[in-house]
């Protein structure tokens, strides 16, 4: 539980300080928001993953400044999934190799989280008919943002996840 609870304060820190995005070169924001629920999977099981990304999604809803992230589907919603997608493939992978495990993890649960945020907001009814985003545009941000955000989320999963590992290794 204390780690639980260790990465729920990551989890916090990220969104209150505002240090939940990279900026890149190419002039996207990628997010890694959902790093801590992914490690949380990852490091302890699937349900803690579930408990982080629920903080993420509550945090999430709390603090929108969009009606996107006021629909309490979209903001939470996906935000369960992360810990799920990133456990399954982990351990789906880790026979092949534990690093390859820890990437494929971390982008796993990035497109779970990005992917499905997306997905509701092109299919969710925000009012008056229509949806949050036109599914063209949804569409466009996926494939603009998503191969990004899998990327980053792989490689910083990887650093965190090896150090992590290496100081559980020397605590044993």
């Amino acid at each position: 539980m204390l780690l639980t609870a260790a990465f729920v304060v990551a989890q916090v820190l990220l969104v209150v300080t505002g240090n939940g995005t990279i900026p890149l070169p190419t002039n996207v924001h990628v997010t890694i928001l959902e790093l801590p629920a992914v490690l949380a999977a990852i490091f302890i099981d699937p349900i803690a993953g579930v408990l982080v990304g629920a903080a993420f999604g509550l945090l999430s809803f709390a603090v929108a400044t969009t009606p996107l992230f006021q629909n309490p589907l979209i903001a939470i919603g996906p935000r369960l999934v992360i810990g799920i997608v990133a456990y399954v493939t982990y351990r789906g992978v880790r026979p092949v190799n534990t690093s390859l495990a820890l990437a494929a993890a971390g982008a796993a649960g990035a497109v779970a989280n990005t992917g499905l945020v997306l997905v509701l907001a092109a299919i969710v009814p925000a009012g008056g008919g229509i949806t949050f985003l036109p599914p063209g545009v949804a569409w466009t941000v996926a494939s603009t943002t998503l191969p990004s955000e899998a990327a980053v989320a792989a490689i910083l999963t990887l650093v965190l996840g090896t150090v992590l590992r290496l100081g559980a290794d020397r605590l044993r």
